[in-house]
């Protein structure tokens, strides 16, 4: 018996130190805070939208939180469920590590029905409605919420009949930014590259923005918007990084046309049917076309207010390394931020001849013609009056400069004598 009292005194005194050790602040761990990085919406099913929040949790570690969604359709007013509750929906709990770093987490997703939308009591009827969806962190230690998701909101546009019935979901899903950082000690690897001028009406860079152009062993051209700090292509969807607000359609038009330089965009649906029938006499058949007739023709931007513009493309894409220029027929639609990020999709509406330039053996063009007569079939086709040249937006200029190469970027695989590059480089 006496030693079952022991042991019980022990336990006893255990448990005091556990709850004691709960409701003392612990030393030692930095107080917690969130830096969320991006809100994504995606409409990819009919009975569902999907949501992902991503997020830095710094401090605070060792400890639980609680992931949340919600909709909203403003700051300051809730979209409600058919309950009368804030829409609101946890996606689960994480917890952070005990390590100095932050703990990034990165695809939080879910799904919300639908259905669940439609059966709001405030969605307005009859109208087209920008509902804002949000990731938030609850700590579930302190009992509040660390920071706020609504700077970094994505849009859902809904459209609903009279009776509410929802009949249309789109989003603009803006793709969060991916710089590359630059090495902090340039000797450890930098590259020789030529400086070049942005040809630009409307977009203004940030200050300190700079424009190289770097050759690869490959030959392949690679121009880079660089700062002191970070780097990415010029073709990227974060290129919009390096450029100040995006607040005119004319700055998101120029953002959009940096990715397809000497691209021919096709205006007018009798320019389409004329690249249909020279292609069609070729040897084109119905599944070389996937796309009989595109949304829409040439270059339309289009306002989303407060959020920025959607900008549509049609063009046939122009590939430098290709014999007869031209590749694939596009239908590019991008969403643009008014803080430059850019969401982005390409769909394919005629297939073009392929670089055949190392491919594997037995590998066969998708394409009944060469690279070559692919080229010449575009070129015999185009109308004058309905199709224009996409402006190139970069121009190379003898002035040479050394930068450091990106983290994780070897500056073995460029050419690093800038006299060695290929005549097409130097244009």
């Amino acid at each position: 018996m006496k030693g079952q009292h022991g042991t019980g005194r022990h336990c006893c005194a255990a448990a005091c130190a556990l709850i004691l050790a709960a409701m003392l602040p612990r030393s030692g761990h930095a107080q917690p805070h969130v830096i969320y990085f991006t809100t994504e919406v995606s409409v990819e099913k009919k009975d569902a939208v999907l949501v992902r929040g991503a997020f830095d949790i710094a401090g605070g570690a060792e400890r639980w939180y609680q992931v949340y969604f919600q909709l909203r359709l403003g700051a300051e007013t809730p979209l409600k469920t058919k309950e009368g509750r804030d829409f609101v929906i946890r996606w689960g709990d994480v917890f952070t590590p005990a390590h100095p770093d932050p703990a990034r987490y990165t695809d939080c997703r879910i799904d919300i029905a639908v259905k669940d939308i439609e059966a709001s009591p405030n969605l307005p009827k009859g109208k087209r409605t920008t509902l804002w969806a949000m990731c938030d962190v609850w700590d579930t230690e302190d009992k509040k919420y660390l920071g706020a998701g609504w700077p970094t909101r994505a849009p859902l546009f809904v459209t609903t009949d009279k009776a509410g019935k929802i009949v249309k979901l789109e989003s603009l899903n803006l793709f969060p930014f991916m710089l590359a950082r630059n090495l902090l000690n340039p000797e450890k690897g930098s590259i020789h590259v030529a400086e070049c001028k942005l040809k630009v009406k409307h977009l203004i860079p940030k200050p300190g923005v700079m424009i190289y152009r770097a050759v690869g062993l490959n030959k392949v051209i690679s121009d880079k918007l660089f700062t002191d700090d970070v780097q990415a292509p010029v073709d990227s969807t974060s290129r919009g990084y390096f450029f100040d607000i995006i607040n005119r359609p004319e700055k998101a038009r120029e953002l959009v046309e940096l990715a397809f330089p000497n691209s021919a965009v096709i205006n007018t649906p009798n320019q389409y049917e004329a690249i249909k029938n020279a292609l069609r006499k070729r040897g084109w058949k119905d599944e070389h076309i996937p796309v009989p007739r595109p949304e829409s023709f040439g270059v339309t931007v289009t306002e989303e207010p407060g959020m920025g513009y959607r900008v549509a493309a049609l063009l046939v894409y122009y590939n430098r390394y290709q014999a007869g220029g031209y590749s694939d027929v596009l239908y590019c639609e991008y969403a643009v931020g008014e803080d430059g990020r850019l969401g982005e999709k390409r769909t394919v509406c005629i297939r073009g001849a392929q670089h055949e330039a190392a491919r594997p053996p037995g590998w066969q063009q998708p394409v009944p013609a060469t690279p070559a007569e692919y080229g010449e079939a575009i070129w015999s086709a185009l109308i004058p009056g309905e199709w224009e040249v996409m402006p190139i937006r970069v121009a190379v200029t003898d002035t040479v400069a050394t930068i450091p190469c990106a983290e994780g970027e070897p500056p073995e695989i460029y050419l690093q004598d800038v006299k060695a590059w290929p005549k097409e480089a130097r244009q």
